[in-house]
C-alpha cells in the first residue's frame, strides 16, 4: 500500500507491476488512489496504463465516469477481442445503469453483431433491448 503513491508519482515499471498484480486488495488501493488524483485519460499515468494494457485497473478507474473520452476508452477495451472476455464483460455490465442512453444501445447493438463471445452477446443484447 505504501508503494502505490510512489509508483503513481514515478509512473514507471513499478506502477505497471502493481497494476498487473493479481491481489485484489492492491488493485483496489491503486484504483482508489488513481480516482483521487486523475480525472482525465490524457494524464500521463493513465496513458501509461493504457499503453501497457492494464485493463483491470483501467476498467475499475473508468467505473462511474461518463465523459466522452472515458466512454471512448471503455468501448475500445470492450471491442478488443484480445482483451480477456471476463474483463470485457465486466466493463459492459457496468453500463447497465446507463441503459436509457441512446449511444449505449447503439454501441451494444453493434457489439452484438460483431463479437464472437456468447457472454458479451448476452450482455449486449440486454443493454440494447432494455427499456424498449
Amino acid at each position: 500500500k505504501e508503494t502505490i503513491p510512489f509508483a503513481i508519482n514515478n509512473a514507471g515499471e513499478c506502477l505497471i507491476k502493481i497494476a498487473n498484480s493479481n491481489q485484489s486488495k492492491i488493485i483496489k488501493n491503486l484504483v482508489l488512489e488513481l480516482k483521487n488524483k486523475f480525472n482525465s485519460i490524457e494524464e500521463p499515468v493513465i496513458q501509461l496504463l493504457i499503453e501497457n494494457n492494464c485493463h483491470v485497473v483501467l476498467g475499475r478507474w473508468l467505473q462511474g465516469r461518463k465523459d466522452t473520452e472515458s466512454d471512448k476508452l471503455r468501448w475500445q477495451i470492450i471491442e478488443n477481442e484480445e482483451v480477456d472476455e471476463i474483463e470485457r464483460s465486466r466493463l459492459l455490465e457496468r453500463l447497465l445503469g446507463r441503459i436509457n442512453e441512446e449511444e449505449i444501445k447503439i454501441k451494444s447493438k453493434e457489439l452484438l453483431e460483431s463479437t464472437n463471445s456468447e457472454l458479451l452477446k448476452i450482455i449486449a443484447h440486454n443493454l440494447s433491448t432494455t427499456g424498449d
